[in-house]
């Protein structure tokens, strides 16, 4: 069973990386929760990409969308960041464009699950199928927080934690520059 799963996952992730290669240079990455672990991915993803990739920042208190205006304002090429306070804000283009969304909310399995599933529905919609969703958490399977999604959008999420050796945004990284189907080598 472990080595089906993979096998299923090499699959996915080299179908993942020729979505990569033939897709538009347009880029976004949406992050759901600006928390202290939203900070942290955020200012590596940024240290990494630079202008290269738009960051959609989401969280629903309005405070923490400050905290990343106030960030993220100060820097020169600020256009490369937006703010919402929901995902619903989110716009159709901004989820046609988006090649990775990390969840980085508590550790509520109902709140994770709503969120993921609004999230999925959200890249379907704006034709994206191959878009995985990384939720943060250290406590919850990926088979808890997929229990209600349909079967073809379970494959789309993955478990990981900023602060592990293969954190997220290695995983991220890995995905996104992954290239012919070669296995990524582990960050050290």
């Amino acid at each position: 069973m472990f080595q089906r799963w993979l096998l299923l996952k090499f699959i996915f992730a080299s179908l993942l990386s020729l979505s990569y290669t033939l897709s538009s240079f347009a880029e976004t990455v949406v992050v759901l929760g600006y928390g202290r672990t939203g900070k942290v991915f955020t200012h590596k993803l940024h240290q990494k990409l630079g202008d290269d990739t738009k960051i959609v920042i989401v969280d629903t208190e309005p405070k923490r969308i400050d905290e990343a205006r106030e960030r993220w304002g100060r820097e020169p090429d600020q256009h490369t960041f937006t703010y919402k306070t929901h995902y619903d804000q989110v716009l159709e283009g901004e989820w046609a464009d988006t090649i990775f969304v990390q969840e980085l909310i508590t550790e509520n399995v109902k709140a994770k699950q709503a969120l993921i599933d609004g999230v999925l529905n959200k890249l379907e919609s704006a034709g994206k199928t191959d878009v995985v969703v990384a939720s943060n958490t250290s406590s919850i399977p990926v088979s808890v927080l997929t229990e209600h999604l349909p079967e073809h959008q379970k494959t789309r999420v993955s478990v990981n934690h900023m602060y592990s050796p293969h954190g997220s945004y290695d995983h991220f990284w890995c995905l996104k520059r992954k290239t012919g189907g070669v296995p990524c080598q582990k960050h050290s």
